[in-house]
């Protein structure tokens, strides 16, 4: 508008200063004004910090023409440019507080989400997250030629939580679990394992590269060597390789 001004009826600059000053004032007090009447309707974060930096940017601009036109100092600009220092720190730091506060929201729901997926005390995925498995591998069945799905059920942990205490049982459901994991090394291919229940664990190996039984002498053999001295809960071990349907047990001491 002043540039208007000045191509059209030649009015220096200087002699505006008014309508610059009064422009600002009042693109200011609406912008305040606006967020004022939103904040009451939603009551959000965000617009309250808006409405607190275009606050300071009011108060300083309103100090500054208080500076000039009623006290003339001419280095009133000062004030002005504090206050729009200040209106980008408070803006640039609750950006800052909000990305801050976004990072830690995501970071606490992917451990709650893991925690979820995750048995405590072996550190085995637990029944909810192998019965998501299982809905991936029927979306996936196209593409697998075929999958092994292992059963293990600690049959004898009832009675050794009754003779010997719930911490020999759960040392004993540890072992299993760790029994399995080193199953799946030592077979060279990585075997998702999972305990399902309290004595019940399952373990699947997409596209197997070995035989079901060697799987199942792998488990039975770790389990003989991981038990050593310490009390032997025996185990039974149910096969289901891909279609075929194949299912037996088999007892391991």
């Amino acid at each position: 508008m002043q540039g208007i001004l000045h191509v059209v009826f030649a009015i220096p600059f200087i002699h505006m200063l008014f309508i610059t000053h009064l422009v600002l004032f009042t693109g200011v007090v609406a912008m305040l004004l606006l967020l004022w009447k939103e904040y009451r309707r939603e009551r959000e974060q965000e617009l309250e910090l808006c409405l607190k930096a275009f606050g300071v940017l009011g108060i300083s601009g309103l100090l500054a023409l208080v500076l000039y036109w009623i006290f003339s100092i001419y280095w009133y600009d000062a004030v002005f440019r504090f206050g729009i220092l200040l209106f980008i720190a408070i803006l640039f730091g609750g950006l800052l507080n909000k990305v801050s506060g976004d990072i830690q929201f995501r970071l606490e729901q992917a451990v709650y989400e893991r925690m979820s997926l995750e048995d405590r005390m072996t550190g085995l995925k637990n029944r909810k997250a192998f019965e998501n498995r299982l809905e991936e591998i029927q979306e996936e069945a196209i593409l697998l030629e075929n999958a092994l799905l292992l059963f293990v059920d600690m049959k004898g942990l009832k009675n050794i939580n009754d003779r010997y205490g719930m911490q020999v049982g759960d040392e004993a459901v540890i072992r299993t679990a760790r029994c399995l994991r080193t199953a799946g090394d030592i077979a060279g291919q990585e075997a998702d394992c999972y305990r399902t229940e309290g004595n019940e664990f399952a373990v699947i190996i997409t596209n197997p590269q070995i035989q079901p039984q060697e799987w199942e002498t792998s488990v039975k053999n770790e389990m003989k060597k991981r038990a050593g001295k310490q009390i032997s809960c025996p185990v039974e071990v149910w096969i289901q390789l891909s279609e075929k349907r194949r299912r037996r047990p088999s007892v391991c001491q």
